[in-house]
């Protein structure tokens, strides 16, 4: 079951990372026990939390990030060391151009002169929009059409997305729409299709294996750093990208 792979895969990552710790943190050695107890302290009550919905509480996500690092200072370590990441080896993040003239948009693009730019998208000039920016800049080019398309206009879209070098969409269709997706991952070419406003608890995650190719985790709408990591190894289990964003919080 998925509680199975979910297990399987965080133990074969606390292994993964006992590995490469000294390589990753320059010869500080973090116990495989210290690893287990905080995993151990996140995963708390996944298998019976999976499928569960949160509850809808602003407070939630600011206690448990209190809370972790409580933990952190308990084991020792800081927090990041805990989670298994290195901060020379992060991803870097993209800036976001909000939805305006093709011209506008362009002219921001080419301005924040970043490596990095996800595109807002959701009316009738969308093409428009991504041809103007491809010009405009060099970036990786990312773009978020906030579950604003219909079947038919992602269908037109993706192949044309693909000849412009854009790397994934965000949520094309309206959230639920599961049939929709999996008809749009039959098409060929296409950047890989994640969902974002689709996905607020790990059943979610469960539910759109095989629809989607990765999803969109934010801490505003999971309930924190627990749940937050809990739904990656969802995630992860299943074969699907992650891509960790964020709100106005």
């Amino acid at each position: 079951g998925i509680a199975s792979q979910v297990r399987l895969h965080c133990l074969r990552q606390m292994l993964e990372d006992e590995a490469h710790l000294q390589e990753q943190f320059h010869g500080v050695r973090l116990g495989l026990r210290q690893q287990q107890d905080f995993r151990s302290w996140l995963l708390q009550g996944a298998p019976e939390r999976i499928g569960r919905q949160l509850p809808g509480h602003a407070e939630l996500p600011r206690l448990q990030e209190l809370r972790a690092p409580q933990e952190g200072q308990r084991l020792g370590q800081p927090l990041y060391r805990l989670f298994g990441l290195n901060p020379a080896r992060i991803p870097p993040s993209s800036f976001t151009i909000a939805i305006d003239t093709p011209e506008l948009m362009a002219e921001r693009a080419a301005a924040a002169a970043v490596p990095v730019l996800k595109i807002k998208l959701g009316d009738d000039h969308d093409e428009a929009r991504v041809v103007a920016i491809r010009r405009a800049c060099a970036s990786r080019l990312r773009v978020d059409a906030n579950a604003g398309w219909s079947r038919e206009k992602a269908r037109r879209l993706l192949p044309r997305l693909a000849e412009l070098g854009v790397e994934l969409v965000e949520q094309p269709l309206p959230a639920g729409d599961l049939e929709g997706l999996r008809a749009l991952r039959a098409i060929n070419p296409r950047p890989p299709i994640f969902a974002d406003e689709s996905i607020k608890t790990s059943a979610d995650i469960v539910a759109h294996a095989g629809s989607v190719d990765g999803v969109v985790i934010k801490l505003a709408k999971c309930g924190g750093l627990r749940e937050a990591w809990r739904q990656i190894a969802v995630a992860h289990a299943l074969d699907l990208s992650v891509m960790l964003s964020c709100m106005i919080e």
